[in-house]
C-alpha cells in the first residue's frame, strides 16, 4: 500500500482545484474502458437470471438498497464547496445529468453483472476484475481486460485522492491551519494504520460497513445537503 499513500500525501497538499483538472483528464479514460468493458461482458450474460421480475418484495429492496447506501456518498461533497462555490447558469443541470448518468452506469454495470453469474453474483466481491472472465477472445490471448482495469484503477485512484483532499480540507478548517502538508502527513498516517490493522479483516469490515456505515452516509450525503436548501445563498 505505500505507493498509494505516498501519493495520497501528495495529493492531500493540493486544494480542490486539482481535482476539476484530474476529472479532465480521467473522463475519457473512464469512458472507454466502461464501454469495452460492457461490450466484453454483455455477449456472456444471460438476462433470463434476471427474472421473475418483482421477486423480491419492496421491503427487500429497500433494505438492501440502504445498506449499500455507504458507498453512494458523493452528495458529501457539496457541504465542502458552500459558500465557496460562485454558480453559473445551468449547473444544476449539468451536476443532477452527471450524477444520473453516474447512478445509470452503476445499474447497467450491475445487471450485466448479475445475468453474467447469476445466483453465484453475491459471492462475487469485486465486479471489474471478473465481469469479462468468459470473454471468448480471453481463452487464445489471455486476460485482455487487465489493461482496461489497470486504467480504470488510476481513476479510482484519483477519486480516491478526492476522499483524503476532503479530509484535509476539514482537519484545515476544523483547526484552522494554514499549510495542508502536516493535515495530510496525520490524515495519511491514521489510513495507514487502519489499512495495516484491518488488512486481514475484509469480510468483517465489508459486513461492519453494510450494517452501520449507512448511517453516516444517510446524514452527511442525503439528509445535510438537503437541509440546506431552504437557505438562499448571496454575495460576501
Amino acid at each position: 500500500f505505500l505507493p498509494f499513500f505516498i501519493f495520497a500525501v501528495f495529493a492531500g497538499t493540493k486544494t480542490f482545484t486539482c481535482a476539476g483538472r484530474c476529472a479532465d483528464i480521467c473522463m475519457p479514460v473512464f469512458c472507454v474502458c466502461v464501454i469495452a468493458i460492457i461490450i466484453m461482458s454483455v455477449g456472456q450474460a444471460d438476462f433470463s437470471n434476471l427474472l421473475p421480475l418483482g421477486a423480491i418484495s419492496p421491503k427487500g429492496v429497500f433494505s438492501t438498497s440502504l445498506s449499500s447506501l455507504f458507498k453512494y456518498s458523493d452528495g458529501a461533497f457539496m457541504l465542502l464547496f458552500l459558500g465557496k462555490y460562485k454558480y453559473k447558469k445551468g449547473d444544476a443541470l449539468k451536476l443532477t445529468l452527471s450524477s444520473a448518468v453516474g447512478g445509470l452506469i452503476v445499474i447497467v454495470l450491475s445487471t450485466i453483472f448479475f445475468a453474467v453469474y447469476g445466483n453465484m453474483t453475491p459471492s462475487r466481491t469485486f465486479l471489474l476484475g471478473e465481469m469479462c472472465a468468459f470473454f471468448p477472445a480471453i481463452s487464445y490471448v489471455g486476460r485482455i481486460d487487465l489493461p482496461l482495469i489497470y486504467a480504470l484503477d488510476t481513476v479510482i485512484l484519483f477519486a480516491l485522492s478526492l476522499y483524503i483532499q476532503a479530509s484535509v480540507h476539514c482537519f484545515c478548517t476544523a483547526f484552522n491551519i494554514e499549510g495542508r502538508i502536516v493535515p495530510s502527513l496525520a490524515v495519511n498516517a491514521l489510513l495507514l494504520a487502519i489499512t495495516l490493522l484491518l488488512n486481514n479483516k475484509f469480510t468483517q469490515l465489508y459486513q461492519a460497513a453494510i450494517k452501520f456505515f449507512w448511517i453516516f452516509a444517510f446524514v452527511f450525503a442525503y439528509v445535510l445537503p438537503v437541509s440546506c436548501l431552504p437557505f438562499k445563498g448571496g454575495e460576501g
